[in-house]
């Protein structure tokens, strides 16, 4: 099965989710290009998956890698607080063991974190 291609929509992960059978509508937006695209991507989001951020490069140090990929989460964690707040969770974007413990703080800032849906 070959995936769609569209120029609006981002090639991963929605070209490797539609090869998953399953009832389900997966699209991609390109908040940059237009605008309101998080918050359409969010929009009714029942799983919302993080693979935010740039992996790490050689000569990158851990404290290199942080500081590049934390405003990126942080950034998708409010906007997931925003529009998407039941839905569950998917974080791909290291350092994860530091990655994962930011979308928490910005859950709890916006009062939508429930201790008993995320573990850190």
């Amino acid at each position: 099965m070959s995936p769609p291609t569209s120029p609006t929509l981002t090639p991963t992960p929605r070209f490797r989710l539609i090869c998953i059978r399953a009832n389900y509508k997966v699209s991609g937006y390109v908040p940059e290009t237009e605008g309101d695209g998080l918050e359409k991507a969010l929009e009714g989001a029942d799983i919302v998956l993080i693979p935010a951020g740039v992996p790490r490069k050689p000569g990158m140090t851990r404290d290199d890698l942080f500081n590049t990929n934390a405003s990126i989460v942080r950034d998708l964690a409010k906007g997931i607080a925003d529009h998407a707040p039941k839905a569950m969770l998917g974080i791909i974007a290291n350092p994860v063991n530091s990655t994962v413990p930011i979308v928490a703080e910005v859950f709890k800032k916006a009062g939508v974190y429930d201790p008993k849906r995320y573990e850190i």
